[in-house]
């Protein structure tokens, strides 16, 4: 617990640090082509410091105003496809989870268009972390259990002790909430109250007994999977991410040929 507390404090620190926000949308802003309807403002240099941050203005909406707009199923579900390949590419081809998704982070832009906006608070993942993202990967593409229940014992540090029986139960169930979506196999209804609602119980469940041990960056991780849920709850969008994740993922350059 000290760790994860450790960890937060170390991300709300650097989130201050606008130097370091403006080295990550410069190492972000180039993952994104016209074609992908993302947009990563550009920044300023000469016109930032460590206390200023000075980047271009995106014109564009809030969630809020969007959906006031009453738009089409299609049209919120091509908004969403692209928050999806937004989180995927920031993650596969630079390493970086993007963990600050929310409402005021968003621009719905003209012609389709998707803005991303403040990188402060994001975890760049080291080598032994990203290590096990490339494990978690089998489990997230195969859905067995048996995968799931590797890769929470392995990221929560779970035994086969019978005494943490109903800690790895409850973990597991989080993390098949967390990941269905991706191994679903079709569109799937992220705009389902009960399912959304789902995932919170189980979380409050696992805080209320205390099952919060795991890797430092695991607040930051669920903040970043809540904060990607809640937007695609409020898009009501009705979408397969597997293709989108196959393509991001593949672009990665894994051998996933043993389970893929």
């Amino acid at each position: 617990m000290k760790d994860q507390f450790d960890d937060l404090r170390t991300r709300l620190e650097r989130e201050t640090d606008y130097e370091a926000e403006a080295a990550t949308l410069a190492k972000v802003r180039p993952l994104f082509r016209d074609e992908d309807g993302i947009v990563v403002p550009l920044v300023y240099p000469h016109q930032s410091t460590a206390r200023v941050l000075t980047m271009e203005r995106l014109e564009g909406v809030h969630l809020d105003e969007y959906l006031a707009r009453n738009p089409s199923q299609e049209e919120r579900n091509e908004f969403a496809r692209k928050l999806i390949r937004a989180w995927y590419r920031i993650l596969f081809a630079a390493r970086i989870s993007y963990a600050d998704f929310h409402p005021g982070n968003l621009l719905f832009m003209e012609g389709g268009r998707l803005g991303l906006i403040d990188f402060g608070f994001v975890l760049a993942h080291s080598d032994d972390e990203w290590a096990l993202v490339e494990k978690l990967d089998r489990a997230l593409t195969t859905g067995r259990r048996e995968d799931r229940l590797a890769a929470v014992k392995a990221w929560s540090s779970i035994t086969d002790d019978p005494a943490e029986a109903d800690r790895l139960r409850l973990n597991e169930e989080y993390a098949d909430w967390c990941w269905r979506c991706r191994y679903w196999g079709g569109p799937f209804d992220f705009g389902d109250e009960a399912g959304f609602r789902h995932g919170i119980d189980l979380f409050t469940e696992m805080v209320r007994k205390r099952y919060s041990r795991s890797r430092p960056c695991t607040p930051v991780v669920a903040r970043q999977n809540f904060g990607v849920r809640s937007i695609l709850y409020r898009l009501k969008a009705k979408i397969d991410i597997r293709p989108i994740a196959e393509e991001e993922v593949k672009a990665a350059g894994w051998d996933r040929s043993a389970f893929a």
